[in-house]
């Protein structure tokens, strides 16, 4: 095994296939953590940098934009889906829902969600992603449901654990995060057409909280 990188000098090596990630991994030292070796060897195969060294200052900017990315390119080499939270904050006739600045769908409405993060429970990373996209504290009321359907993302099968949340604080304001154009509250009968199968997801929540599941 060569000689763990210098943690003040250190480089990313890049490797062609998952699986060669899969074994050298958990043998790397002088990064942060498993994840940030994965996010930043990523980085170099997503944009095809040929050098087998890159400086990790290259790595600093819109990390979370490039972890969505960096999870789909992940599963792809796999017999695995890659794991997303959604959440459904319903008041009164009204539910939150976020324009999406990103592909795929961009410019159209969606529940907010986002991947879950390497050694984070969906329950963490439902809190995070509504932080991070809408700008809202929230408490988990309920489990909507699992939504595993291989066609629900045009990218690749994604897996969806999807929760009915409520505001920590109900004056707390909306506040678009990154790869949201826009956040806003909805009246429920107008949202029709919602991104991937969010149309089907916030009927089933609907259910749920009216005791139908």
């Amino acid at each position: 095994m060569p000689k763990a990188p210098n943690k003040k000098k250190r480089t990313i090596t890049s490797f062609t296939t998952y699986p060669e990630v899969l074994e050298h991994i958990d043998n790397i030292r002088g990064y942060e953590s498993r994840s940030d070796f994965i996010h930043r060897m990523l980085v170099t195969k997503i944009y095809n940098r040929d050098n087998a060294e890159a400086p990790l200052e290259v790595w600093q900017t819109e990390e979370d934009n490039l972890r969505d990315k960096l999870e789909l390119e992940f599963a792809r080499h796999g017999p695995w889906a890659p794991i997303a939270v959604d959440a459904v904050l319903i008041e009164g006739n009204t539910v939150c829902l976020v324009k999406r600045d990103l592909e795929p769908f961009k410019g159209d409405w969606s529940l907010p969600g986002g991947f879950l993060k390497y050694g984070e429970t969906a329950e963490s990373g439902i809190k995070r992603v509504m932080k991070d996209k809408t700008g809202l504290d929230v408490n988990i009321v309920k489990l909507v449901g699992v939504f595993s359907d291989p066609d629900r993302d045009p990218r690749g099968q994604v897996i969806s654990t999807t929760y009915l949340v409520e505001k920590v604080n109900k004056h707390s304001k909306l506040k678009a995060g990154p790869g949201v154009e826009s956040v806003e509250m909805h009246k429920i009968k107008d949202t029709t057409n919602l991104a991937f199968d969010h149309s089907m997801v916030l009927s089933t929540a609907q259910d749920v909280m009216k005791g139908g599941r």
